[in-house]
């Protein structure tokens, strides 16, 4: 198998996952076991696979396999499992050309080494930037708003909402409740009692809209109901205003001012 393309020695295609590459290599190494009368044709064979099969199954000597194969795919000789990649020179004779032209052709060729190398490493150090996480902006500082929650049973709450919103839209903060005004008599004694809720969520800035779930609750009396809220934020900031949740039920209406 005298192919130096690695994608064609495995019958795959150049963009193929590993899962793939790895069931042709099997499906490969199944089919062309050395044994049986052709033994020597079918050993060079497997080791053609065997090297395409190192090589490609490993990201970082596939990616400069890669770029080697784009820079120069009619001059890769052999690209080693485990050695630098070989360019394939041209035949030819030195009883045919002038001593100085050889050494002429050899000097073209390690020019072109040399670029070809130069190439590779900067191919690897732009990857290796481009691989890099995008640090994530800090968040911005908290905000404040002041206001109301009322149930249509009669519920009034005084809440305070607390939250920042970050450069990715990720929403962070808080809910403060008060009970304010209760229709049961038996909680009469409760009016004035707080609970807290740390919230998490997201914001759509083309719609304004803030969608956050309680993931912890600080709520000894028992006066937090709420677990989904769904609010909406004017173009100036200044007020906040939406619906409460308790597990997908509506419960009441929140609104809230900018605190000064």
């Amino acid at each position: 198998m005298d192919q130096l393309d690695y994608y064609k020695i495995l019958q795959v295609d150049p963009a193929a996952e590993l899962e793939v590459i790895t069931a042709a290599y099997k499906r490969l190494a199944q089919k062309y076991h050395p044994d049986g009368q052709q033994v020597a044709v079918e050993t060079r064979r497997m080791q053609d696979i065997n090297l395409a099969y190192a090589v490609l199954r490993d990201p970082e000597r596939r990616a400069q396999y890669d770029r080697m194969r784009a820079l120069q795919p009619a001059t890769i000789q052999r690209f080693q499992a485990a050695g630098p990649i070989v360019l394939e020179q041209p035949a030819a004779s030195t009883a045919q050309l002038p001593s100085n032209k050889v050494a002429g052709s050899a000097g073209i060729w390690r020019v072109i080494m040399i670029c070809v190398g130069i190439a590779a490493l900067l191919g690897v150090g732009t990857t290796l930037v481009l691989r890099q996480p995008a640090a994530e902006p800090p968040p911005a500082e908290s905000t404040i708003w002041d206001g109301e929650c009322r149930n249509p049973t009669g519920y009034v709450y005084d809440c305070r909402v607390r939250i920042k919103i970050s450069a990715a839209n990720r929403v962070t903060g808080s809910v403060q409740w008060s009970l304010k005004a209760s229709p049961n008599a038996a909680e009469q004694l409760a009016i004035g009692r707080k609970a807290k809720a740390s919230v998490k969520g997201t914001f759509d800035p083309s719609s304004r809209r803030i969608v956050i779930g309680s993931y912890s609750e600080d709520d000894q009396y028992d006066l937090i109901n709420v677990n989904e809220y769904a609010l909406s934020l004017s173009t100036d900031g200044r007020t906040l205003s939406g619906e409460t949740y308790d597990d997908g039920v509506w419960l009441g209406t929140l609104s809230a001012t900018l605190k000064e």
